[in-house]
């Protein structure tokens, strides 16, 4: 895998297209688990994963609402199939049944919006499922 910098990312800086990029260069080298390798670029990598986890709750933190604390939280639950890792049905359907667990928490707190995305994402994977 060919080095991009992405320790240079600074974590205020740091982009869902950042996080994106790295783990979609990360699959085409072939790492297919990132968060449980021992490759010294994988790990580079899963800390800007968790750099930007961290960045979302902070942000969210900032703003102060639920709406953005549960935007925060669908955001890290779907970074590593936005990313491509969704080709085993297994986690996805894992990633799906987070999102039903959030999806009950937005119906809950009465987050219309919020709920209307985590369906939104769902019907996609499990179509990607369905397909599989």
């Amino acid at each position: 895998m060919e080095k991009e910098g992405f320790s240079e990312i600074r974590r205020v800086d740091i982009t869902k297209a950042d996080v994106v990029n790295a783990l979609r260069k990360a699959k085409e080298a072939g790492i297919l688990e990132p968060d449980s390798t021992t490759n010294p670029e994988a790990k580079e990598i899963q800390q800007l994963v968790t750099d930007y986890r961290k960045k979302l709750d902070e942000d969210a933190k900032k703003i102060g609402t639920i709406e953005a604390n549960l935007l925060a939280n669908f955001e890290k639950t779907i970074i590593h199939v936005d990313s491509g890792y969704d080709d085993d049905p297994i986690y996805v359907d894992e990633v799906i049944e987070w999102l039903n667990q959030d999806l009950a928490t937005a119906e809950g707190l009465g987050e219309l919006k919020v709920t209307e995305k985590i369906k939104a994402k769902m019907t996609e994977l499990e179509k990607k499922i369905i397909l599989r």
